[in-house]
């Protein structure tokens, strides 16, 4: 394809990255500039547990979700056949307590898109509770399922990304020395800008505070993760786990060289500093469903604010009072990799 393109990535995230991806991939003669505030160790995706799973897709249609869904699925797994750093699949198991609310429908609608998606039968959760989870862990009668899903350890795959976009050529990284007020300020930041084609705002929560979108409709909702190093005496590499009680969500989700143990989501709370307290439940409450755990090596605990709405948001805008042109190139938007956060779209980042 001859097109040349000019485009501009605002954000460096998973969304931001992967949108920058797939348009160099179907126009591959156009120029792209990623701009971005914060380094890709200070993004909400990389703090991310990296488990694919639809989530917080409130309001979206679910052919949309299922659309967007498939293709990263697809992706992911393209990625584990060629040995992509951080990507491997999983078994996994989504697990209620007898009193844990759960949705009416027990089928999820993504279902057909994982593997081997099925509802535990008794004895596959007697197998977990005899062999594998705490004494005190008990199982709801009905509503637990099993499936093999796909782990994206971001810690290694943003790396292998923004690599690969540089080996692509006419990719551009450009980190702003100053938070960035207004979207159509971006051309104070880059020299000799004359024209650009399309503008793709990967921003997540910064959108909330940009303000020619000022998008009200964004929700922080406030995740606090501590990771384990992963050792051989500390559970199978290749499970990851959900427990959804009345009170709240215990994940355990295997990535690289860690394992994730989560979690909270606080609506409304943007403080990003760690609260040692909830590190320390989530660690007792991890150990408690797992004991193999107990012995655990504490790597990090980090803290991050998803950016939520319902619904989710991928829609085309036509220039700031004419400044700027955005043509209507909704096929480059369909096949962007979409993730939980805008971390999310659809990525179930916990």
């Amino acid at each position: 394809m001859t097109s040349h393109f000019n485009f501009i990535v605002i954000g460096a995230g998973v969304v931001g990255l992967s949108t920058a991806f797939q348009i160099k991939k179907q126009y591959p003669n156009s120029k792209i500039t990623i701009v971005y505030e914060q380094s890709q160790l200070e993004t909400t995706s990389y703090g991310s547990g990296g488990f694919w799973e639809p989530y917080n897709v409130f309001g979206t249609p679910t052919d949309k979700v299922n659309e967007w869904g498939l293709y990263s699925f697809q992706h992911f797994k393209e990625c584990e056949k060629l040995n992509v750093p951080g990507i491997r699949s999983v078994q996994a198991y989504n697990l209620f307590h007898p009193n844990a609310p759960q949705e009416e429908e027990t089928v999820p609608f993504w279902s057909h898109i994982v593997g081997n998606f099925h509802e535990m039968t008794p004895i596959e959760q007697q197998d977990l509770l005899q062999n594998h989870l705490g004494n005190n862990i008990q199982l709801a009668a009905s509503g637990n399922v099993a499936y093999e899903s796909i782990i994206a350890d971001q810690s290694e795959y943003l790396p292998w990304l923004t690599n690969q976009l540089k080996a692509m050529g006419k990719i551009h990284f450009l980190p702003l020395n100053k938070k960035l007020v207004n979207l159509k300020d971006i051309s104070l930041h880059i020299k000799n800008i004359q024209h650009v084609d399309m503008i793709c705002n990967c921003t997540g929560f910064g959108s909330y505070y940009l303000k020619d979108i000022k998008d009200t409709t964004l929700i922080p909702v406030r995740g606090q993760v501590v990771r384990i190093k992963k050792t051989k005496k500390v559970t199978d590499p290749d499970i990851a786990y959900t427990y959804e009680t009345k009170t709240g969500l215990t994940y355990i989700l295997p990535n690289h060289n860690t394992i994730v143990l989560g979690g909270t989501a606080e609506k409304n709370e943007t403080n990003l500093i760690v609260n040692v307290d909830v590190s320390n439940k989530i660690l007792r409450n991890a150990v408690n469903f797992l004991p193999e755990l107990k012995d655990y090596e504490v790597v990090n605990s980090w803290v991050g604010r998803r950016p939520t709405r319902s619904p989710l948001r991928m829609e085309i805008e036509e220039g700031f009072g004419g400044d700027m042109l955005f043509p209507p190139l909704l096929h480059l938007c369909k096949k962007c990799y979409i993730y939980n956060y805008i971390e999310s779209f659809l990525y179930y980042f916990h």
